[in-house]
């Protein structure tokens, strides 16, 4: 859907957003689908949104990957300095949310693979939490402001993807950028621009190693190169194989 600005919720379209995820829609996932019966019609009606004042048209469309959903929202404003303003805003978020139901959740038929409730209600942007607002899809648009050139492991693919990788984000202890390019330096292929294939188990041992080297090491000051090369040969010679 084409939208000639973008919008966010008043206290009537709050209520609209809240009772389509509810407890009782969120968490079916892959085994319990539930039926969403989203009114898109809701996102210009006057009744439940207010205009976002200086933003440009917004297409809802089918995004190969979560770096692209970003771009989009942040092209509606005239600069990214704005766009990081107002994305402060918990009903400009909850209507994003809203508009793009589709394109963050899974669909069986008419069925919707919904993930736990804090994937869709956002946090409060005064007052963040790595280990909570990683959850929340729009999530991203943190990454996306604060460490864009690092985080290509969490942007690039599908927006409908559940948490797999982004559950390492809320074990990361200092989410630095050396740290996030770390991660990306192993897990990211730059030239496919996607995640290496068999990430899981390396990532679960890379976050136990970085736990045992701040043990002895001021692993925060120290470049990712650096870091890397504190890992054991063989495990570098692994994850660059996968790779190939």
């Amino acid at each position: 859907m084409n939208y000639d600005s973008l919008y966010k919720f008043n206290d009537q379209g709050v209520k609209l957003f809240e009772d389509l995820f509810s407890d009782r829609n969120c968490g079916g996932g892959e085994k319990n689908p539930v039926l969403l019966q989203p009114d898109f019609e809701v996102l210009t009606n006057p009744e439940y949104v207010d205009e976002v004042v200086n933003t440009s048209s917004f297409e809802a469309r089918e995004f190969k990957t979560r770096i692209e959903v970003m771009d989009s929202i942040i092209q509606c404003f005239s600069t990214p300095e704005d766009a990081m303003k107002a994305l402060k805003d918990i009903k400009l978020l909850m209507w994003l949310t809203y508009a793009l139901v589709d394109v963050i959740i899974k669909k069986d038929g008419d069925l919707y693979k919904t993930r736990e409730k804090a994937a869709y209600h956002p946090p409060d942007p005064d007052n963040p939490d790595w280990a909570r607002d990683y959850r929340y899809w729009l999530f991203s648009l943190r990454l996306y402001f604060e460490f864009k050139e690092h985080s290509g492991l969490w942007l690039y693919h599908r927006p409908d993807e559940g948490p797999d990788q982004d559950g390492v984000l809320a074990t990361i202890e200092s989410n630095t950028a050396n740290i996030l390019e770390l991660y990306n330096k192993i897990f990211f292929d730059e030239q496919k621009s996607n995640r290496v294939a068999g990430f899981q188990n390396p990532m679960r041992y890379t976050t136990k190693l970085l736990k045992q080297l701040r043990m002895t090491w001021a692993i925060a000051l120290m470049s990712t190169d650096e870091i890397y090369e504190m890992f054991p040969a063989a495990f570098r010679k692994h994850v660059e194989s996968l790779k190939d």
